[in-house]
């Protein structure tokens, strides 16, 4: 687990945002739409955990391209949502009576936040061959919710804290995603199936809370018997979310050295299985050594839920193809 090199202050996420939102008089005057909501404690809350209120205004508004009255709706279901939920209490309250369960979850996934890229980007790694959905599914639906949301929240910190390492005082942060496929079974996917409403539902609640929270996902060393599926799921996704999607079967190695760095890119191929989260709690600038109960962070923030909803993404893709495809046999 290696930190990218700190380079100079950057924020292409804060250009592409801004551009997606239709520029700076299109914010202010969502800022002004959502001006009776931003002295409420929910508000407060959100605009903190999403590093100041322009950063929560951009990342909302360019999420519905610009479009005020939507991009509202969304902001306000969101405020709605972390209220009920009690997001926050997650990551704070150590005490809150849903971490146990949570923490059970934890055990099962494959995945972990590495480090950040030099223009303050988070990393996160997944070893997607280490999956395993049926234990997951056996804590019940609950109890993944909470997991994701727990996970989402920490990697909002997460942002906050890269944001102040690279001397950036406001924007919007996304994250980079790997999965490193080596290892992945066709039993895999075929077992996620019996599990997709329910992940399908917490995959959601990232959508409609957590948005414009990808830089760019690499999926690598995917296998070739698999492959149609990828292929088959980024026919049918939107330009800009192909753009931000690199498939391979090989690592990568040229674009991630130069987002990475040689050290991380050589700590992702070569490293240790990123469960092994002991030693690294201990490093100073880690990513895991935040103010928490050291135990549960090597539990929580060791593994995500990210990892089975990677996949998921791949299933329901295939899902919702199979009409179409149907349709075109029968034309022909």
């Amino acid at each position: 687990l290696v930190w990218g090199p700190v380079g100079l202050p950057a924020d292409p996420a804060e250009e592409a945002a801004l551009a997606k939102a239709k520029g700076e008089e299109n914010l202010r005057a969502f800022a002004a739409e959502m001006e009776s909501e931003a002295d409420s404690p929910v508000w407060r809350d959100a605009e903190r955990a999403f590093g100041g209120r322009r950063a929560l205004l951009l990342r909302f508004l360019a999420a519905r391209d610009g479009k005020i009255p939507a991009s509202a709706d969304m902001l306000r279901k969101t405020l709605e949502f972390r209220e009920q939920f009690r997001t926050q209490d997650l990551v704070e309250d150590t005490t809150d009576a849903r971490i146990p369960s949570s923490t059970e979850i934890a055990r099962l996934w494959g995945g972990a936040y590495i480090g950040r890229t030099s223009d303050g980007s988070v990393v996160q790694l997944h070893r997607v061959g280490r999956l395993d959905p049926a234990p997951i599914l056996a804590r019940g639906e609950d109890a993944i919710k909470e997991f994701y949301v727990s996970w989402m929240e920490w990697g909002l910190a997460l942002q906050r804290k890269a944001d102040v390492a690279v001397n950036r005082s406001v924007g919007v942060n996304c994250n980079v995603e790997i999965y490193d496929c080596r290892g992945v079974a066709v039993g895999q996917i075929a077992s996620l199936l019996p599990g997709v409403r329910v992940f399908a539902r917490t995959l959601s609640i990232g959508q409609d809370n957590y948005p414009e929270n990808l830089r760019v996902c690499y999926l690598l060393f995917l296998p070739s018997m698999i492959s149609w599926v990828v292929n088959m799921v980024l026919s049918v996704l939107s330009e800009a979310s192909r753009a931000k999607t690199v498939v391979s079967s090989g690592d990568c190695q040229k674009e991630l050295v130069a987002l990475l760095g040689e050290e991380m890119f050589q700590a992702i191929i070569h490293g240790p299985d990123v469960g092994s989260v002991s030693t690294l709690v201990e490093q100073e600038d880690n990513y895991l050594a935040q103010p928490r109960s050291p135990a549960l962070l090597q539990e929580v923030l060791g593994r995500t839920l990210l990892t089975v909803l990677g996949i998921l993404d791949l299933v329901l893709g295939l899902l919702m193809l199979r009409p179409f495809v149907a349709r075109r046999r029968k034309v022909h």
